[in-house]
């Protein structure tokens, strides 16, 4: 392990020493393990969220982005093969009120990006197979409103199955949360 410093922050890097001694630990085979965040911060941040589903009663699994792309047998998964594709900060799986499995896509956006970036990303989750939608968490409203309208232009007549909230929301909820959507549904996690 390797103790690395961001803007005051101190965290812990696995180093392939390391990984030896962890690696039977998963239940997967782990054929491409990416030692480094090439965001530290933002992975920080998305732990935190992490924490807080891990609470909910309905949840069952996450996948970080850099265990989807670590994982030959994750990324060929059907439930996660579009994700690692994408990309996606993390995958998430939920047990659905009617007791399936539910999958979705994880996005925590801190940063503002251009609209076409936006616009390019949840255009590929509208052609993603075998997910339930995307959840968003963002930063800052300003972000969460832009993303809405980018959600409503891509999907046309479609069902929207982006969902948002801001990441101080999620953080602080208690028990349940709620993401919202560019329609009249949204969806609580319990």
């Amino acid at each position: 392990m390797a103790t690395r410093q961001a803007n005051e922050i101190k965290y812990v890097e696995t180093t392939e020493k390391a990984w030896k001694a962890i690696r039977e630990q998963w239940s997967f085979e782990v054929d491409r393990p990416h030692y480094r965040s090439e965001s530290p911060l933002h992975d920080l941040r998305l732990n935190e969220v992490l924490f807080r589903f891990e609470k909910l009663n309905c949840f069952r699994s996450f996948y970080t982005e850099n265990l989807l792309q670590s994982s030959s047998a994750l990324a060929q998964e059907p439930n996660l093969r579009d994700l690692a594709k994408l990309q996606a900060d993390g995958a998430m799986t939920v047990v659905g009120p009617d007791n399936r499995i539910l999958t979705y896509g994880i996005e925590l956006e801190s940063s503002k990006k251009t609209p076409e970036r936006y616009r390019e990303k949840v255009a590929s989750y509208y052609l993603a197979r075998r997910i339930r939608g995307v959840i968003y968490i963002c930063s800052e409203q300003e972000i969460l409103n832009s993303l809405a309208r980018i959600d409503t232009e891509v999907r046309g007549e479609n069902k929207s199955f982006l969902f948002t909230a801001l990441e101080s929301e999620v953080l602080k909820s208690e028990g349940k949360m709620f993401f919202k959507s560019t329609q009249e549904h949204g969806i609580e996690l319990i």
